[in-house]
């Protein structure tokens, strides 16, 4: 009984978001159970329709974007990409974000920026964006990382992967391609390099990267299921059930 009771309770509440409201403690007639039935129906109709709406292309089959990287990808471009938003996001810093920043920064120099050191700031600034609110205080490790060592791809990619997730999709795909062109054969690198073309609509691109990115990792997991949400955004369903199928 109470799981009788439970049911017709969620089924109410599930045609009042649909916006049929019936009174549990008044009998029906049967003019108003056809009533109901009907309106039922239509709320059903209205809800595939626009289902269907949300599951159109975003963009017309291999449409090329208008993105394109500005400036050429070098140690000095990216360099001052990370100390453009170093600077920014200190400055947004609390006293005790600053604090507690400067003395991991102490700790780093004290240690002559080692590539364990460095990595370090990096990974404080990828906990931050998984587990903190403010974005600023990740920036700041991040960008210092790569201030610090902008040869290590690790603290590039994270830095790149931060600029795509939270400040600028655009900003991010100068930093991936430089992470990528420290290292090519990331699947990690390649698939947010993807990520970030798919983002600017660059749906060609974005293939592009998926597909390199499994050439070094057949079994990437985050690539395929990248390359199918790719695939059915082109309406391309074939293609993506056989992605699916290889997460």
């Amino acid at each position: 009984i109470k799981k009788v009771q439970q049911a017709q309770q969620q089924a109410m509440e599930q045609m009042k978001k649909m916006g049929i409201n019936i009174d549990p403690n008044k009998k029906m007639s049967k003019e108003e159970v056809m009533r109901m039935k009907e309106q039922l129906i239509s709320k059903s109709k209205e809800m595939q329709q626009q289902m269907q709406t949300r599951l159109q292309p975003a963009v017309k089959k291999n449409q090329p974007a208008d993105f394109k990287v500005k400036e050429a990808i070098t140690k000095e471009s990216i360099l001052n990409i990370a100390g453009r938003f170093y600077k920014r996001s200190y400055t947004k810093l609390t006293v005790v974000e600053k604090s507690r920043f400067d003395q991991d920064m102490k700790s780093a120099v004290k240690d002559t920026f080692s590539s364990e050191a460095v990595r370090k700031l990096s990974a404080i600034g990828g906990a931050l964006i998984t587990f903190g609110n403010e974005h600023h205080i990740a920036c700041v490790y991040l960008a210092a990382a790569v201030k610090s060592k902008p040869s290590d791809t690790l603290c590039v990619n994270n830095f790149g992967a931060y600029l795509r997730a939270i400040d600028s999709v655009a900003v991010s795909v100068p930093v991936l391609l430089y992470a990528n062109k420290i290292y090519a054969q990331s699947p990690v690198i390649l698939t947010q390099l993807g990520n970030s073309y798919f983002e600017l609509h660059d749906f060609v691109k974005a293939e592009k990267y998926y597909k390199e990115a499994l050439q070094y990792n057949p079994g990437f997991g985050q690539a395929h299921s990248s390359l199918c949400e790719l695939y059915i955004q082109q309406n391309r369903l074939k293609d993506a059930l056989v992605e699916y199928l290889q997460v």
